[in-house]
């Protein structure tokens, strides 16, 4: 039985995109909430009122956010490890289930450009990444190397970042319209997006095989606000049309 674990320096960029991930959600956070009170029916000193209570707690629970983001990752990064054993590749991290593959599973092992490696299976969400930072990275390529040829991974050109965020900007913004608008077409066009994309992402966090239980359980209160577009959709149409 071979183990690899990672590297404790590897985790300065671990803490980096965390760090820049939760600063992009505070930032269109606060641009919500700002846009929340603006677009209200209350006055403008009720809305600096408001402002003056939320915004605290906003930046607070945002701080909060940050720390334990990166407390988490620490520990999850020291817990990473490949486990070669026999027939059978498995990954063991803390909060998430294993992940074991048997060789017969195997299709693909790709390496990136910046050295980290990909198990691919059949099944889509039954991969396994490995970071670049994995440490005796020559060992466990020459092991890999005799199960399957490592192949060169078809990177896309560019950076994909801004594309998450952009998905990230227009859900707060068709939410923000969403809980304003007071035209029923309005409501009802942008509330049928925000359900489907919201119900089809948490169909897939249900599924996947790579995150922790708890995130899992805390997704379920996704459905209850799925369940709040919906009702304010069927009040619109009992109104509008009933």
């Amino acid at each position: 039985m071979k183990t690899y674990q990672l590297k404790p320096e590897g985790f300065k960029a671990v803490r980096k995109q965390v760090i820049q991930r939760l600063a992009i959600m505070a930032v269109l956070l606060i641009a919500f909430l700002f846009y929340l009170e603006t677009n209200s029916n209350m006055g403008v000193s009720k809305q600096a009122d408001v402002l003056k209570i939320v915004l605290p707690l906003a930046l607070l629970a945002i701080g909060t956010g940050i720390f334990r983001g990166i407390k988490l990752q620490r520990e999850r990064f020291d817990s990473f490890r490949i486990i070669l054993e026999g027939d059978r590749i498995s990954r063991i991290q803390k909060d998430i289930p294993d992940l074991v593959l048997e060789q017969s599973e195997i299709e693909r092992i790709l390496v990136t450009s910046a050295g980290a490696l990909v198990i691919k299976s059949a099944v889509a969400n039954r991969s396994i990444g490995i970071p670049e930072s994995i440490d005796n990275k020559e060992d466990l390529i020459h092991s890999l190397g005799q199960i399957k040829v490592i192949e060169p991974y078809q990177e896309k050109t560019g950076n994909d970042w801004w594309k998450y965020l952009l998905i990230v900007f227009l859900m707060f913004s068709l939410a923000a319209i969403f809980y304003t608008a007071t035209n029923p077409s309005l409501i009802l066009g942008t509330g049928i997006i925000l359900v489907v994309v919201l119900g089809w992402s948490l169909i897939q966090i249900s599924k996947s095989p790579h995150l922790e239980a708890k995130i899992k359980k805390w997704s379920r209160w996704g459905w209850f606000v799925l369940f709040t577009f919906i009702a304010r959709m069927i009040l619109v149409v009992i109104e509008k049309w009933g």
